[in-house]
C-alpha cells in the first residue's frame, strides 16, 4: 500500500475532504488558535496557492489577515494566487489586500 505522503493531492487542503477542514479551522479558532500562525507558510497562502475558495473564504472569516507576507517569497495570498492563477482566489483576495507599498 502507498504511504499516504506519495498520494496525489496528499497535504493540500484541496484534496482533503473540505467539510472536515471547515470544521477543524472552526474549531481551532474558538479554542483560540492564532490562524495567522506560521510555520513555513500561513494557512491563507496555502489555500491560496491551492485554489481552495471554501478555506480561503473560512480562513477570512476567521480572521486570516491578506495583507501578510510569507517567509521564502515576501508575497502575500494574493501573489500566490496570482502565481497559480487562480481567479476565484484572485477575485476574493484583491479587495481585502493592501496594495505593497514598494
Amino acid at each position: 500500500m502507498d504511504s499516504p505522503a506519495r498520494r496525489p493531492g496528499y497535504g493540500r487542503s484541496s484534496g482533503c475532504d473540505t467539510g472536515l477542514l471547515k470544521e477543524t479551522w472552526q474549531l481551532l479558532a474558538e479554542l483560540g488558535f492564532d490562524v495567522n500562525a506560521v510555520r513555513r507558510i500561513f494557512a491563507l497562502h496555502q489555500a491560496a496557492s491551492t485554489g481552495d475558495l471554501v478555506m480561503a473564504t473560512l480562513l477570512l472569516s476567521l480572521g486570516a489577515d491578506p495583507s501578510l507576507k510569507d517567509r521564502s517569497f515576501d508575497s502575500t495570498p494574493l501573489g500566490w494566487a496570482e502565481h497559480g492563477n487562480h481567479r476565484q482566489i484572485i477575485t476574493l483576495l484583491t479587495p481585502v489586500t493592501a496594495p505593497d507599498p514598494g
